[in-house]
């Protein structure tokens, strides 16, 4: 079984995109800060740098099967709601 993995720079906090051997895309933590968005600020540009990691669905929308958050803290689910153009659907398992 083949994955691939991808690690953002992301400074403090987290940020991964697993590509599975089916071609599933899972979105581990995200953390593209407001800065990372400003083309004077050198900070790198990870949103870009996650739409060019990315497949396109039928309607040419950039897409993720699943997004995983480890935790809520703001370094790990920072520009979420500014970066998917579609609802994420939330689960919490607690062991």
């Amino acid at each position: 079984m083949s994955v691939e993995t991808s690690h953002f720079k992301v400074a403090n906090g987290d940020m991964s995109l697993i590509k599975t051997q089916s071609g599933r895309y899972i979105l581990v933590d995200i953390n593209i800060s407001a800065s990372a968005d400003d083309k004077d600020e050198d900070v790198p540009d990870v949103g870009a740098q996650l739409r060019k990691a990315l497949d396109r669905d039928s309607d040419g929308r950039l897409f993720i099967d699943a997004f995983l958050l480890t935790h809520p803290d703001m370094d790990h689910c920072s520009g979420l709601q500014n970066h998917c153009n579609r609802p994420v659907a939330t689960a919490v398992i607690w062991p």
